[in-house]
């Protein structure tokens, strides 16, 4: 699968349609696989034997794709309700963070 079709699984979930892949969701998907490659690539293997599967790599990259893209909705901590107010929120500050617990069960994370 290439990257182009990688985007579009981004946007489908971020949209609910695959080929509204804007500049930024392509940005968003971008920049997510280099965070998710440039850890699983650098992280030892729990199993030598077994390598983190594409579906986890893939599945993470959308993760942390749709991360970065809803922080630009949520500046500042802040971001507009469905009933249409504005309601605070915490933003994690590691958009890594919803996966690590996928990539912990394959790779040895941590210092």
């Amino acid at each position: 699968m290439g990257d182009q079709q990688r985007a579009a699984r981004l946007a489908l979930y971020i949209t609910g349609d695959a080929t509204a892949i804007t500049p930024f969701i392509t940005e968003c998907f971008d920049q997510a696989s280099a965070l998710v490659n440039g850890v699983a690539d650098t992280a030892r293997l729990i199993d030598p034997e077994k390598p983190l599967p594409d579906y986890v790599r893939a599945r993470c990259v959308v993760e942390v794709g749709n991360e970065l893209y809803h922080r630009r909705a949520g500046a500042s901590g802040t971001q507009l309700g469905p009933d249409g107010v504005m309601a605070e929120l915490r933003l994690a500050r590691d958009p890594l963070s919803p996966v690590y617990p996928m990539l912990g069960r394959h790779l040895v994370l941590g210092l």
